[in-house]
């Protein structure tokens, strides 16, 4: 800034000058992926989740002020590069009800008093494990020398959500499929099936998680690998003279 003036007699004076430290971009502040997704699931729930986040063109001691379903948290002081975190104490985290939504909020002001724009994320809570079952195994309960020379396919249901990952073990061999509308199927090749001799009994297991990570508990079946094929003779005399 600069200033000048003249007196009556039109003399000039010089000019003052003023400089003045402009800073346009102001203070902001973020919330960093909570439990990595943003959903608490049966392995988080009961122990602290730590909630984090960073700041910009906020002086390091400047406070964030968080809260869970409007419920305050430790007040978390910036640091020097920026970051700041505090801690939802497990207590909070039983508290939150199973399949609920909660809003988490973060507040911020600079040395100035200029406030950041509030951060808000959205912590969901599932601690409910799916469920896995094997309804149909192609071969049955036997496996016999038919079976042996074609596909096998292996189904069942889940309450899994669509596209989640549903592993196969037949005789300790993995495969995959996904979940679709509360069912599951896989067919695996003939030439990709693992060994399976006469008179083995072959486990098969399926097992999926959820979309927060939750693991269903294994479905088992099984079948009996029967590859020999019966003998038959002819002995005696055909009508008592051959």
């Amino acid at each position: 800034l600069s200033a000048s003036v003249s007196d009556a007699a039109a003399n000039p004076s010089d000019a003052a000058t003023l400089t003045i430290d402009a800073d346009f971009r102001g203070p902001s502040v973020a919330i960093d992926a909570i439990a990595d997704d943003n959903i608490i699931d049966a392995s988080e729930n009961g122990a602290n989740v730590a909630i984090s986040g960073t700041t910009n063109n906020v002086q390091p001691g400047q406070v964030v002020t968080v809260s869970v379903n409007g419920t305050a948290l430790q007040d978390a002081p910036v640091q020097a590069n920026g970051n700041w975190e505090t801690t939802l104490l497990a207590a909070d985290v039983t508290g939150l009800a199973d399949g609920g939504s909660f809003a988490v909020e973060a507040d911020v002001s600079d040395a100035e008093g200029v406030a950041a724009p509030t951060a808000t994320v959205q912590l969901a809570k599932d601690v409910t494990a799916p469920t896995i079952s094997i309804t149909s195994v192609s071969a049955g309960s036997v496996y016999n020398i038919e079976d042996s020379n074609g596909d096998l396919t292996i189904s069942g249901t889940t309450d899994a959500e669509d596209d989640q990952e549903v592993t196969v073990s037949v005789a300790g061999t993995d495969f995959t499929t996904n979940a679709s509308g509360g069912a599951w199927s896989l067919t695996i090749l003939n030439e990709d099936l693992p060994a399976i001799s006469d008179g083995d009994t072959v486990s098969v297991t399926a097992d999926v998680s959820d979309v927060a990570g939750n693991a269903a508990t294994t479905a088992t079946t099984g079948f009996d690998a029967d590859l020999s094929a019966p003998e038959i003779t002819i002995t005696g005399p055909i009508a008592d003279d051959g």
